[in-house]
Order: structure tokens, then C-alpha cells, then sequence
């Protein structure tokens, strides 16, 4: 069990020889791409415009195909010593990064680059530095897919609050699973890292006017100093503990609302209002947008990492079956846009269940749904 899976055997193909790839976020999208590019005998250079490592960011993923990520990466995946599986609970996004980011030759992320311009589609370049080829991975408030498309992501209804507390600040919890009331959601689950740490993370959904929120701007990252604060203690909405109490108090025996109450005094918030997105184009040139700059989608599709990886996969695909990087970038648009629009489609049919029948207009603001006591 200890010798590394293969790959589906990857010989370079004649056009990765002496050629170079810049792929534009460290992120997973940007990670699961360097990966494949790599295997396939291109010298990858990866601009990351944080100034270190991921292992230790992030919320947690309630499902990874793990035989996807172990075929991607053509070596298994290991938690605490043993084979992954969700059996251990929730996946850590750090430890996924880190899976990623150990297939890569030691200086293939150059951290703390910030990437805004690439010239020439045909010929891109990264300062003075050219490429054959860049592969942007910049999130869904991506800078560089102006390149490819103009189209912007859009508002769903709602808002996410992601939490996130130690397993030992909770003595006794155990009600894991999905809890409903009317177009309000909650969402509990274990979560297990590598370190070894324990944690119960858990969101609520809950819908919210546009005009409470706040668009994000390009550039935006979702590790970045720009993304949505934590926030502790009595630092979130007034409205939020009372309108948590209200629709899930008498559930599960009380025990959500004992976790909230743990998780304002022990744990961490963080709001996330969402959008959802899906490119109408991905390449343009030589430059093709995957991951978040292609598609954004509800975390209650369980399938935004996934669709990333299966973008790297597919990119592989192109590439073995071409022997141009043109022809595989031809080849690889048509999917990479149908994936995008797969992914979108089911996103807005789950969305319809956070926000009321009547559509968007109906959405009131959460602070009057609280009860006067």
C-alpha cells in the first residue's frame, strides 16, 4: 500500500518540450491544473499572490471523491496515517491544498506575486517573463478573466454563515446532519484534520436582500486579507443568535442551539454571501480560466473542488489526445463551458430552497424576523 498510485500513464507529449505554463492562484483549482501540466512534462511556474501557504486556511469540504483526487495526483491520500475517507468526518481544506501542493516540484508556487495583466492572448506574459500557455485559476472575482470573458458572477438570495469550534468546547454533540425550517437551513458536520485537531463546523443559510450585502471586488480571494472577517462573540448581525434560536432551538433536542451559543463564545463566523457563475467562454487564445474563475457554485452542490478537479482532468484529456497545445485547448472548451453550465444549473435548483417561492424581491431583511421578547 505504500507505493503511489498511477496516473493514467502520462508520456510529455512533443509540445510540453522546453515549453512553459504559468498558472495564475495557488488555490485548489490552480494546484489540480500545475499537477497535470506538470505530469505532462511542462515546466509550471505558479503566481500566487499570498504570501504563504494554505494548509493552514480554510473551512471544510463534506465531499471529495478521493479516488478522483488519488488519480489526479497519482499518489494516495492519507489522513492520520490511513487511507482518506469520509468516514473520518468533513475534509480540511488545508489538507487538501497540501496534497496538491506536495505534487509539485520544490519553487513551482512563487507566493506573493500578484498577477494583473498578460498581454497578448496569443503570446501571454507575466512581466517580463513569456509563456506558452497561462492557466487562470484567480477565484470567481477573478482579475484575469477579462482575457476570456466578460461575464460576472450573481447574487443568489443568501448568505452563509461558515463556523467553525473545537469538538472539546462541545462536550457530548453529536447531532450531525442537515436540519430545515421553511427556506432556513443548518448544516452540521464533524471535521478531522491531519494535524490530528477535532472540530465541529456547521453553516447556516440564510436568505438576505442584495442590498445588505456586499459585492465583492476583483481580486477578491477567499484566503485573502479582502475576504469576509471572522468574527467572535457579539461581533455578528444582533439579529443572528435570535433568529438561529427561533428556527432551530427546538430541534435536535436543543443541542443546535447550545452549539451556536458554544461557537459565539469559543468558535469563529464568518458571513459569505453567495454567488453562483458559469464562464460562457474558457479560453480565449492561449489563456483558459478553470476552477472558481469558470464556475461558482453553492457549497450545498458539494461540488465546487470537485468540478475543479474534474477542469484538471480534463485538461489532461486535451492534452494526450492533441499534439498541440491549440488543437488541446479546442478540444478542452466545449467540456470546460458545459461543465461550467452543469454545475450552475444544479447550483440554482438547490438555491431555490434558501430563498422564498415568490423570488428575490420577497427576500426580507433577517433583522424583522426576529421575535419581540
Amino acid at each position: 500500500m505504500g507505493t503511489p498510485l498511477s496516473c493514467q500513464p502520462l508520456s510529455a507529449p512533443p509540445m510540453a518540450q522546453n515549453q512553459k505554463v504559468a498558472v495564475v492562484g495557488a488555490s485548489l483549482g490552480g494546484l489540480a491544473s500545475a499537477n497535470v501540466l506538470f505530469q505532462l512534462g511542462f515546466t509550471v511556474h505558479v503566481y500566487e499572490r499570498g504570501d504563504s501557504t494554505f494548509e493552514n486556511r480554510g473551512h471544510g469540504l463534506g465531499f471529495v471523491d478521493v479516488g478522483l483526487w488519488q488519480k489526479l495526483r497519482g499518489a494516495r491520500m492519507l489522513r492520520r496515517g490511513t487511507q482518506a475517507s469520509r468516514a473520518q468526518g468533513a475534509f480540511y481544506y488545508g489538507d487538501l491544498w497540501r496534497f496538491l501542493y506536495e505534487g509539485l516540484p520544490d519553487g513551482t508556487v512563487r507566493f506573493g506575486h500578484t498577477v494583473e495583466d498578460l498581454g497578448d492572448v496569443m503570446r501571454p506574459t507575466i512581466g517580463d517573463e513569456a509563456y506558452d500557455m497561462v492557466v487562470v485559476a484567480d477565484g470567481g472575482w477573478s482579475v484575469l478573466r477579462r482575457y476570456v470573458t466578460t461575464s460576472q458572477p450573481q447574487y443568489a438570495g443568501y448568505v452563509v454563515y461558515r463556523c467553525e469550534i473545537d469538538a472539546d468546547d462541545v462536550p457530548g454533540f453529536a447531532d450531525f446532519g442537515i436540519f430545515k425550517n421553511g427556506i432556513f437551513d443548518t448544516i452540521v458536520l464533524p471535521l478531522t484534520t491531519d494535524s490530528g485537531r477535532n472540530s465541529i463546523v456547521c453553516g447556516a443559510f440564510i436568505a438576505t436582500p442584495e442590498a445588505e450585502v456586499r459585492t465583492p471586488e476583483a481580486g477578491t480571494s477567499r484566503h485573502g486579507a479582502a475576504e469576509a472577517k471572522e468574527h467572535r462573540g457579539n461581533s455578528v448581525p444582533d439579529w443572528f443568535l435570535p433568529l438561529y434560536r427561533e428556527k432551530f432551538g427546538v430541534q435536535a433536542r436543543g443541542e443546535l442551539e447550545r452549539l451556536m451559543e458554544a461557537i459565539l463564545a469559543k468558535g469563529k463566523v464568518s458571513p459569505h454571501p453567495q454567488f453562483e457563475y458559469a464562464a460562457d467562454s474558457v479560453t480565449a487564445g492561449r489563456v483558459v480560466v478553470v476552477g472558481d474563475a469558470a464556475h461558482m457554485a453553492s457549497p450545498r452542490t458539494a461540488s465546487g473542488a470537485h468540478t475543479a478537479v474534474l477542469d484538471a482532468i480534463a485538461l489532461r484529456e486535451a492534452f494526450a489526445a492533441t499534439a498541440g497545445i491549440d488543437d488541446a485547448l479546442k478540444r478542452y472548451s466545449r467540456d470546460g463551458v458545459l461543465r461550467a453550465q452543469e454545475l450552475f444549473k444544479r447550483s440554482r435548483e438547490v438555491s431555490q430552497d434558501f430563498v422564498p417561492a415568490e423570488g428575490m424581491t420577497a427576500i426580507v431583511s433577517p433583522a424583522t424576523l426576529v421575535k419581540a421578547r
